[in-house]
């Protein structure tokens, strides 16, 4: 889960889903987990289905989220995606062509600034909080 500080996001826990918020600031950032400051979410590439994961922040157009109606959106018409719409846990994330009202692809910031998948309960995550080059992104 990525909680937002000073338009980084952070790893940590989240137990009830709350009302949706757009995050405090506009324009694209690079989305970073606590436990791993220098590490950022990147997508493996710009085709649908490609998964994201953990990469040395370069700051470069391949880490660069941008907010937009519900969507998390890079290269434009990308948007962060739950893979084939899966609710277990663990499930990666991808990018994928964005479009209208397509539920995997709707995200809000909790309360307590989470990235949170709309209406199912669960938040962006690592695997075992790993933080290494490489680490696949999931829900959880």
């Amino acid at each position: 889960m990525f909680p937002v500080t000073s338009g980084i996001l952070l790893l940590s826990v989240v137990v009830a889903s709350v009302s949706a918020q757009t995050p405090p600031f506009k324009g694209a950032l690079a989305l970073q987990p606590a436990l791993a400051g220098a590490k950022c979410m990147t997508p493996s590439s710009n085709a649908d289905g490609a998964l994201v994961k953990l990469q040395t922040c370069t700051y470069g157009t391949n880490q660069q989220w941008t907010f937009t109606g519900g969507t998390v959106r890079i290269y434009g018409n990308k948007c962060l995606d739950v893979t084939d719409g899966n609710t277990a846990d663990g499930t990666n994330m991808q990018i994928w062509t964005c479009s209208t009202n397509n539920a995997n692809q709707q995200f809000f910031y909790t309360r307590d600034n989470r990235l949170a998948w709309t209406n199912h309960g669960k938040c962006v995550d690592l695997t075992a909080g790993n933080t290494a080059s490489g680490t696949q992104v999931r829900k959880n």
